[in-house]
């Protein structure tokens, strides 16, 4: 099963679309771009603001007007995940070619 097939399928078909993204620390642009464009997209009030930050605002609900509002906020960015780097096994008493470590499967 595809992550695009779980429901509902709409939130998850954006999760994915958004998770294609590249964007390390500093370099935010494609996504921040990705967000401007969705909220807009959605007809909704977008903003980007000074500092790059993107804001999306919606009205309340019909008959939730005067009821305190809430917010979210999140990091777009994606910290790369440093590779180990695999020990090789220690050379045998017996002077054979030590066997390498196996590599390990990416996640």
């Amino acid at each position: 099963m595809k992550i695009t097939d779980l429901n509902p399928q709409l939130v998850w078909k954006n999760f994915h679309s958004l998770t294609q993204i590249p964007r390390p620390s500093k370099h935010e642009e494609k996504v921040s771009e990705f967000l401007y464009n969705y909220g807009k997209s959605l007809g909704l009030e977008t903003i980007r603001d000074e500092m790059g930050n993107i804001i999306i605002c919606k009205e309340a609900t019909p008959g939730y007007e005067n009821e305190s509002g809430s917010g979210g906020e999140g990091q777009n960015k994606d910290a790369p995940t440093p590779t180990p780097t695999p020990t090789p096994s220690p050379a045998p008493e017996n002077g054979a070619t030590p066997t390498p470590a196996p590599e390990e499967e990416p996640s």
